[in-house]
């Protein structure tokens, strides 16, 4: 009796220190957003940087890897370097970039971040391209966005006036073949789609009229 009592009590012990030694492991807890990531604005051309460590958290310790995409990928690029955020602003406008942070379970948290592109001001340049030589005079007519600014290319001369929707250019002189007749001032660089360019007239140096003027191409370029 006393033999089965002893070993129904070492049955206990084991039992006990079994259970004892073999506690389960806490439940691994998703990574969490730290506040919220602000809006950014960026000019375009260039480039906002965030640490996105400061606006996610993990509970466990773990290390969290990120990634990022871009709604609207025209105005707005992302690339992520570690836990740094790069926002590549490429034209004027807005979009929401989506970051993710994940943990090595592939548990996430996510944050949205407002962006808003605004546009960089600098010089834009009217560009004529034709098939015909000896040109010495042009009448371009300026379409869009206020233009300032307007200057002639080297060796050219420019008289301006104000014409509906945009401005009129007569420009004198050895006109380049293919290359920029003039520059001007634009609200934003990144558009110059936002212009048109209309070849009205063409002359010769002597400046008789030349036809067929629709031939020739007209380009805004930076």
């Amino acid at each position: 009796m006393k033999r089965a009592a002893l070993m129904l009590l070492a049955a206990a012990v084991v039992v006990v220190a079994y259970s004892c030694g073999e506690t389960e492991p806490p439940e691994n807890r998703p990574p969490r957003a730290v506040g919220a990531i602000p809006a950014q604005e960026v000019m375009a051309f260039d480039t906002v940087q965030l640490d996105l460590s400061q606006y996610f958290a993990d509970d466990d310790g773990d290390n969290l890897s990120y990634s990022a995409t871009s709604g609207t990928p025209r105005v707005v690029r992302v690339a992520v370097s570690g836990s740094t955020l790069l926002i590549i602003g490429r034209e004027r406008g807005a979009a929401a970039v989506t970051v993710v942070a994940r943990d090595p379970d592939g548990l996430w948290a996510t944050q949205n971040i407002s962006v808003e592109v605004l546009g960089t001001p600098g010089f834009l340049r009217l560009e004529l391209h034709y098939d015909e030589v000896d040109i010495g005079a042009v009448v371009l007519l300026l379409e869009g966005p206020p233009a300032d600014s307007i200057q002639a290319a080297d060796g050219l001369t420019l008289y301006r006036a104000p014409a509906e929707g945009g401005v009129r250019a007569f420009v004198a002189g050895p006109i380049p073949v293919s290359g920029t007749v003039f520059r001007f001032w634009a609200e934003d660089i990144a558009s110059p789609q936002d212009y048109q360019g209309i070849l009205e007239q063409a002359a010769g140096s002597d400046y008789r009229q030349r036809g067929a003027v629709e031939r020739w191409r007209v380009r805004i370029v930076r």
